[in-house]
């Protein structure tokens, strides 16, 4: 009966209402991915074992900051070696060094002396989160940092980077 009422255009309301939905899972789609590439540059509230290194477990662990180029100042804690080799450990994308305790603490019982830092914009870094070449300015710091510590071999200086802290050690490297 319902046929008779809309004689030759009972197709129109299936399709408007295929097109409605096909329109509101496109824009699902695009609010899901918009928010997604967002997320890359806000930072999560920095945690707050970055003000207590005391409480982290790991030995000799102290908070020390350095300069990015003379343009920012970075925040990062660091232990010195029991053997002159050093690793620079880089957090990921939302985070801060504190999610890297547990490599931190491997490193350093093994004899490593570590330096984990906040990216620009992330922890207690200054700056905004950029992963360009102002983070491969921060790094690269964060090397010289090492190198100029009397207790470090400049010559073994090591990385472990997670996330975009691994793609920006490949870079610098």
């Amino acid at each position: 009966m319902l046929l008779r009422r809309l004689p030759g255009r009972w197709y129109l309301a299936p399709l408007i209402l295929l097109a409605l939905a096909g329109i509101g899972g496109a824009a699902a789609i695009a609010i899901r991915n918009y928010n997604g590439a967002h997320s890359l540059l806000e930072a999560d509230p920095p945690s707050a074992l970055l003000d207590a290194p005391a409480r982290t477990g790991i030995r000799h662990l102290t908070s020390v900051t350095f300069s990015s180029g003379g343009q920012l100042e970075l925040s990062a804690c660091y232990a010195p070696p029991s053997d002159g080799a050093a690793v620079v450990v880089a957090h990921g994308t939302n985070s801060d060094r504190s999610t890297m305790l547990s490599e931190l603490r491997i490193l350093s019982a093994a004899g490593c002396g570590v330096l984990g830092f906040d990216w620009p914009g992330l922890g207690h870094s200054e700056g905004r989160v950029r992963w360009d070449a102002q983070a491969r300015r921060a790094l690269t710091a964060a090397i010289d940092w090492l190198a100029a510590r009397p207790e470090v071999d400049s010559r073994r200086i090591g990385g472990l980077g997670f996330s975009m802290g691994a793609v920006i050690l490949s870079q610098v490297a």
